[in-house]
């Protein structure tokens, strides 16, 4: 049942990033659905499972459905961004993960469908899903994304209002943190240690204040702060989830 999921997965990667050139796509966004390359892609859509599927009952079932589906989503995909202004980089972002998820979610279905049938699907859920191992992988990756990151930014949050608004990206240190936790648990549970410490020193040096003055230096111990509680947050769950796993 595995081999189901990535076939569809490489049909959706190979549809939408090595078989949509980008003048495909930027003829699409200038001419909507009136593209001849939009019906191409469309077509490109229900080859691609196809021939991946070949061998299947359902082949020609699910490389339709893939391919109808695939155009409804790029066409209100498209529709949409239609209606966004150049400045509105931010909302077409979401569209494009919008649409990313909605062909994902239709992959999903159709693995389902054919795939399971009702106590199939059921002992499939209990073996892989809800098994103990993953649980705490799962657990353990969800409490270091945004809950540890409200910890910290509630922690910290008396030594940021000292601090000058600068010219940060907006939500960029959040991502960073997201980033650095799930790397630290990663190493934890690889039992690669030294790469923490590499980790920590390469960031430490990159998120330095260059400046000298009072509100450089505050900067700096602001960012230091942020940085160790989050990695010993993050090595803690590790530590912890590592445990779990063993016992």
């Amino acid at each position: 049942m595995e081999v189901l999921a990535i076939k569809l997965l490489l049909a959706h990667l190979l549809i939408d990033y090595f078989f949509q050139p980008t003048k495909w796509v930027e003829d699409k966004n200038e001419n909507k659905h009136t593209s001849k390359f939009f019906w191409l892609h469309v077509c490109v859509a229900f080859v691609i499972p196809l021939v991946l599927l070949i061998g299947e009952w359902f082949q020609w079932r699910a490389a339709l459905l893939i391919g109808i589906t695939h155009g409804i989503i790029d066409y209100w995909k498209i529709k949409q961004e239609g209606k966004l202004t150049e400045k509105k980089s931010r909302k077409k972002r979401d569209l494009f993960l919008i649409d990313q998820l909605l062909h994902i979610g239709v992959l999903l279905v159709i693995w389902v469908i054919f795939q399971f049938t009702y106590d199939n699907f059921l002992l499939w859920l209990k073996e892989v899903v809800l098994i103990k191992r993953n649980l705490f992988i799962v657990t353990a990756i969800l409490a270091l994304l945004s809950p540890t990151g409200i910890l910290i930014g509630k922690v910290t949050d008396t030594f940021r209002k000292k601090i000058k608004k600068d010219n940060s990206l907006k939500n960029a240190g959040k991502y960073i943190g997201y980033s650095e936790r799930l790397l630290v648990l990663l190493f934890i549970l690889l039992s690669q240690y030294e790469a923490i410490g590499f980790l920590l020193a390469s960031k430490s040096i990159l998120r330095i204040s260059k400046d000298a003055d009072d509100e450089g230096r505050k900067k700096t111990e602001y960012v230091l702060v942020g940085t160790l509680l989050s990695f010993f947050i993050a090595v803690v769950v590790g530590l912890a989830c590592r445990s779990l796993l063993k016992s």
